[in-house]
């Protein structure tokens, strides 16, 4: 009888705690959500992560969880696979310290006079 409320009660944690996962995803602290804007320099599909305005931002965890919501102009919802190097977005994202975790990604106008195809780094010309 003791064993089996034992194993009832670490079956009961273990569905609490969740799948562990390749990235620690854990709140450790209070947890801010933050939107800003930039250009996306690099896309990782097999990491699903995005390199936008020089910060790297996760989209999802390995489990396909808590995946953005991607807004293209015109109000056209897309993946993360639509996204293209050069494009510029607004992305509101969970700063969790350590990582930028992707919540909301919205393409903006490109600025006048920025050619699309060609990535702008700052500070090069």
């Amino acid at each position: 009888m003791m064993i089996k409320l034992i194993k009832l009660i670490l079956l009961a944690l273990s569905l609490l705690s969740g799948p562990l996962a390749a990235k620690d995803f854990k709140r450790s602290k209070t947890i801010y959500a933050i939107e800003t804007e930039g250009q996306v320099y690099k896309i990782d599909l097999a990491e699903r992560t995005a390199l936008i305005g020089g910060f790297e931002y996760y989209f999802g965890d390995p489990y396909q969880n808590n995946m953005p919501t991607i807004t293209f102009l015109g109000g056209s919802e897309g993946v993360l696979e639509m996204m293209y190097v050069g494009m510029r977005v607004k992305v509101l994202f969970a700063d969790y310290g350590h990582m930028r975790l992707a919540m909301k990604v919205d393409q903006v106008n490109q600025v006048p006079g920025w050619d699309v195809g060609k990535v702008h780094v700052p500070g090069k010309k």
